[in-house]
């Protein structure tokens, strides 16, 4: 499932966000353009309020469809 994750790079968020992935989740993560992301990992979609294609994702993840 994917399940976004507002701050996935401070301190709460990436515990969610490492959570969710070792349950088979995918997180997508909301952050600040200048976060660090190198904790994270691979298995996690990346965006920022900005970006109307995450915007997008965003709004597919409210009705239930996959990014």
């Amino acid at each position: 499932m994917n399940i976004l994750v507002a701050g996935a790079t401070g301190k709460t968020g990436l515990c969610v966000a490492r959570e969710l992935q070792q349950n088979s989740h995918t997180p997508i993560a909301l952050m600040r353009e200048s976060s660090d992301i190198s904790e994270l990992g691979d298995d996690v979609a990346l965006g920022h309020m900005r970006s109307s294609g995450f915007r997008r994702r965003v709004r597919r993840l409210d009705r239930g469809h996959a990014p």
